[in-house]
This record gives structure tokens, sequence and C-alpha cells, in this order.
């Protein structure tokens, strides 16, 4: 997903969204992928 997708399904402003992405991508939960975009990782 992408960064504007996920502004707009969050509600949150763009500061704290790039906060929070890099808290996810730091604890292993969230991988950036080409061309801006974002992915969960779910680990069964």
């Amino acid at each position: 997903m992408g960064l504007d997708a996920l502004l707009a399904r969050t509600g949150l402003d763009t500061a704290t969204l790039q906060v929070r992405l890099m808290e996810l991508e730091l604890q292993g939960k969230l991988v950036r992928m080409p061309g801006g975009l974002f992915q969960r990782i779910i680990r069964a």
C-alpha cells in the first residue's frame, strides 16, 4: 500500500505516519517495497 492510501485510511498526519511506519519497520513488522509501497509482514 502506498503512503497516500495509508494517510487516507488512517487519518494521521504525514509526520506521525512516517514515524509509525519506521517503528513497524524496525520491529520487523513492515517492509518497504520498491515504488514507495509498504507491506505488512505476517509471521505464522
